[in-house]
């Protein structure tokens, strides 16, 4: 009988153990996050924000949280050329949980991810919604950056007995001053201000996308030369205008355009 206890006992105490050794213990650890954008791949923008803003959302909670309810929500960080994120605003999360991460730049203080606002001329980025890697001792996530707005270049050529354009002086208006991103899908809302013209040839500038009608001018000595265009720019395109100036009044300006993806090009640059 006593050998038969003594075995009931190891048996209880061998039961015992394996559940301990089970059970897992919530710790809250360090989440680091970096970015593919500094590989030499052809779908990485590149950063050209040294600053970005993050929300960390808890994925298995119930109700998931949303950007508004996210525990943590619009963490600045600095990020180097290299893609090397800094240690400031550090995010703690818990081991046993599942979690996302959504990122921007250039960082805004804001306190409604509906509505982050940005203005012509900045490059704006997006990192889509990036599971969290959780281990028990660390956490990680590579949040991969597109650009949101579209880019524009304007050259000027001078066509069949065309003039000397050395001190031509271009002149497009029509485009959008400021737009709005929701960060849930990084789409971008534009917002017609007081308008921007773009006077410079050759110089790439970052535009909000949108539909607008473009008056260009073209002025050579005492002459100016007019058109307009009804211009569609999609996010993420990258697009090349060829302004051709004629000696003749059946065509004075032809105007054609060369359209690339922007996300396809190594670090978004021609």
């Amino acid at each position: 009988m006593k050998k038969i206890q003594i075995l009931i006992c190891l048996l209880v105490s061998l039961t015992s153990c394996t559940k301990e050794t089970l059970t897992t213990t919530s710790e809250l650890v360090p989440l680091s996050f970096n970015t593919n954008s500094s590989l030499t791949t052809k779908a990485d923008p590149g950063l050209t924000s040294n600053t970005v803003g993050v929300y960390v959302l808890q994925t298995d909670a119930s109700p998931a949280s949303t950007l508004y309810t996210a525990p943590y929500q619009n963490v600045k960080y600095s990020v180097d050329a290299s893609g090397v994120f800094s240690t400031t605003g550090s995010v703690l999360v818990s081991n046993i949980n599942a979690y996302s991460a959504i990122s921007y730049a250039p960082y805004k203080s804001v306190s409604d991810p509906a509505a982050v606002p940005f203005s012509y001329g900045e490059d704006v980025l997006y990192a889509s919604p990036t599971t969290v890697s959780v281990g028990q001792t660390t956490a990680s996530a590579t949040l991969g950056y597109v650009h949101k707005m579209s880019r524009i270049t304007f050259n000027l050529v001078s066509g069949s007995n065309g003039p000397d354009l050395t001190n031509a002086k271009l002149s497009v208006s029509g485009f959008y001053s400021s737009c709005t991103m929701n960060l849930a899908d990084g789409s971008l809302i534009p917002i017609m201000g007081d308008g921007v013209i773009i006077t410079d040839a050759g110089t790439p500038k970052f535009i909000v996308p949108g539909t607008m009608t473009l008056s260009i001018k073209v002025a050579v000595g005492t002459y100016a030369y007019t058109t307009s265009v009804i211009f569609k720019a999609l996010s993420s395109n990258d697009y090349a205008y060829s302004i051709t100036v004629n000696n003749n009044a059946t065509t004075p300006l032809e105007v054609n355009c060369n359209v690339i993806p922007w996300n396809s090009i190594n670090a978004g640059n021609l």
